[in-house]
């Protein structure tokens, strides 16, 4: 017996189709599958198209160590695709390993997966699971589509073995060498790609949210708010509930509502809801809630970052329409519903499931 011999899970001798089946799958149509992913992310840079679970994480992270979070998120970002392609390195370099990270970054997948689908069913039972789940940026797959490829490839990651040559005790440590080398490589590639440029436009007409204005209240271009902020961020990150108690007027994001505002706007008592023209939620609560006459005048702010051929309408006639500066990326799951009271944020729910929060939303005064 030889010292490979005597190597767990290391089979010396005639080549067999399920040695062939396991190379195959762990040095080539794992590592090209998880390459595609991470060249997806990085070619869009768009943190706001990573696995919500995965955003709801970092969020929590960040805001736990009280970093800027703009910054943490992209650097999070970075450190994710920087992570998928060193271990696509190890995989396609380093057969000893492949098969474990392989195995390892399946099932990591799978996880995040899950609770995806798991999120989408709550949310909107069968249909809400048929969301994009953010793993090929904008241009991946349904949720269901991406679980059911990756529980295929693990299952035969997990049924195949990885064949070792005989040779290989003598060339290990260089291997092991040239696929460290590799693999650092690709994290600075991540991490070197510079940052996207924006091209800002301001949104100065409300007509230029979707819906019409005809029913708004009357626009005045002198409404004590203030002028909006003449550079927009490249991002807007923000945690509705550190809004609560401040001045609206205070906030960088609320500086990029389009203009004119209505008159008297932020005096007395208002609703801000936060709205993306194809998102389901955000239609349900303005079609539940601000359809028809309103008690209370109500700003809809529409986040311009939408397909317009998937603009569901805006139930709301009698609202302000507005939108943000168009460029910047606009890192928020809406709809968000504010109520701001002489110019103070009184109360934020950034889930419309919560239906006590909500009720809190539209009643505080």
């Amino acid at each position: 017996m030889t010292a490979v011999d005597s190597i767990p899970g290391v089979h010396i001798g005639p080549p067999h189709w399920s040695k062939v089946v396991g190379s195959v799958l762990c040095r080539a149509v794992v590592p090209a599958w998880v390459f595609a992913g991470a060249v997806f992310k990085l070619m869009e840079r768009d943190p706001q198209l990573l696995p919500p679970p995965v955003l709801d994480a970092i969020k929590e992270i960040g805001s736990s160590l009280g970093a800027d979070l703009p910054f943490f998120l992209m650097f999070s970002m970075r450190a994710i695709i920087a992570v998928e392609l060193m271990a696509v390195a190890v995989m396609v370099l380093f057969p000893r390993l492949s098969r474990l990270v392989a195995a390892a970054m399946l099932s990591l997948f799978l996880l995040i997966l899950a609770v995806v689908l798991w999120r989408g069913f709550e949310k909107g039972g069968f249909s809400g699971m048929m969301s994009d789940c953010g793993c090929f940026g904008s241009k991946g797959p349904p949720a269901p589509v991406m679980f059911l490829v990756d529980a295929a490839l693990l299952v035969g990651v997990l049924r195949f073995r990885v064949p070792l040559s005989a040779h290989w005790p003598k060339i290990e440590k260089r291997m092991a060498a040239i696929t460290a080398a590799v693999a650092i490589a690709g994290a600075v590639v991540a991490f070197a790609v510079p940052a996207k440029s924006f091209d800002f436009v301001a949104a100065d007409d409300p007509a230029t949210a979707d819906g019409d204005d005809s029913a708004a209240p009357t626009a005045s271009s002198t409404s004590g708010f203030g002028p909006r902020a003449p550079t927009p961020e490249p991002y807007y990150f923000d945690k509705f509930e550190d809004w609560v108690g401040k001045p609206i007027a205070a906030q960088l994001l609320a500086q990029q509502i389009s203009r004119p505002l209505p008159e008297g706007f932020p005096q007395g008592r208002w609703f801000i809801v936060l709205y993306r023209a194809d998102c389901e939620h955000c239609h349900v609560l303005l079609e539940e809630h601000f359809s028809g006459p309103l008690e209370t005048p109500t700003l809809a702010v529409a986040i311009p970052d939408t397909d317009p051929a998937a603009d569901l309408g805006m139930p709301c006639g009698a609202c302000s329409l507005h939108a943000f500066t168009k460029g910047p990326q606009y890192v928020l799951t809406t709809p968000v519903l504010l109520t701001v009271v002489d110019g103070m944020v009184l109360c934020a729910c950034e889930d419309a499931d919560d239906a006590a929060k909500l009720a809190e939303c539209l009643d505080a005064r």
